[in-house]
């Protein structure tokens, strides 16, 4: 059992750094693990150590913290190992996990491990900052999509924001070790990862809605739709929920042709998915 047990710990780990989160323990403080997770470190830790496993209750908890969607590979791949691990044998899990290759293409598989790759995470300290402050989250977000120093001139021309408004912000972010300040000039250490987002859990709720919020407000009030794809159907509501789950990775997946530095073709573009309902 202690080596099946290992597997899972292995898987664990893995999927942590896909996810952007360098140790075990960036992960357990970012995600506030005590109140999240129910777990103290030390017990954490002995899940990626492959010394226990947690109870199922808790293995969805730990796939929530990690924000890993239902279609992705390495989310199957943890809870195959886990349930091997109940069963002390794989084979009876046989056909009742689909494998990578008959769920998804290569391409997209592809885009996934790339996005892994260069995936990163903001500690808990950092979202709360952007929280509190919407002309530094602002600012954060066209840093991290343009490459390189800026200065703060042209961070607050490219917001329309006031310049001591935008100046104060990035002494904020700065201090938090989200922007990197030199003279009057940022940068964005991020600009060429993937920074993962917020999962949706009781820790991050109230940092989640006012980074919404002011994501919308910034939308409303300075963005011009430039693409638009629409369609009505009636559909139930578990196939919504797939549906829109693969939707949300082709959002995501959007990210990779981001690495474009700042030219005269480029701009920053806000990518929406929503999905209405109107009418029973």
């Amino acid at each position: 059992m202690k080596k099946k047990n290992h597997l899972f710990g292995l898987v664990l780990a893995r999927a942590r750094r896909d996810q952007g989160f360098v140790n075990a323990h960036s992960f357990y403080k970012s995600r506030d693990g005590r109140r999240t997770l129910r777990l103290s470190f030390a017990n954490y830790r002995a899940l990626e150590r492959g010394l226990s496993l947690p109870k199922p209750w808790r293995l969805e908890m730990i796939l929530t913290a990690l924000d890993l969607p239902e279609a992705s590979s390495i989310r199957r791949e943890l809870v195959k190992s886990y349930l091997s691990c109940l069963l002390g044998s794989d084979a009876l899990l046989r056909g009742l996990i689909p494998s990578d290759t008959l769920s998804v293409s290569f391409g997209e598989e592809a885009a996934r491990a790339a996005m892994r790759q260069r995936a990163t995470q903001l500690d808990l300290a950092q979202w709360k900052v952007l929280a509190r402050n919407t002309t530094g989250y602002y600012c954060h977000v066209y840093l991290i999509n343009t490459p390189g120093y800026r200065e703060s001139h042209e961070i607050s021309r490219a917001l329309s924001l006031p310049a001591g408004e935008v100046r104060n912000a990035l002494k904020v972010l700065a201090a938090a070790r989200i922007i990197e300040l030199s003279g009057t000039r940022a940068r964005s250490p991020f600009a060429y990862k993937y920074l993962q987002t917020l999962p949706l859990l009781p820790t991050t709720i109230h940092l989640k809605t006012p980074i919404l919020k002011a994501r919308e407000a910034f939308t409303a009030g300075r963005g011009r739709l430039v693409k638009r794809k629409n369609v009505t159907t009636r559909i139930s509501a578990a196939k919504l929920d797939a549906y829109f789950q693969r939707l949300g990775e082709t959002v995501e997946v959007s990210g990779l042709f981001g690495d474009a530095e700042k030219a005269e073709d480029t701009a920053g573009y806000f990518i929406d998915a929503r999905v209405f309902k109107i009418f029973d």
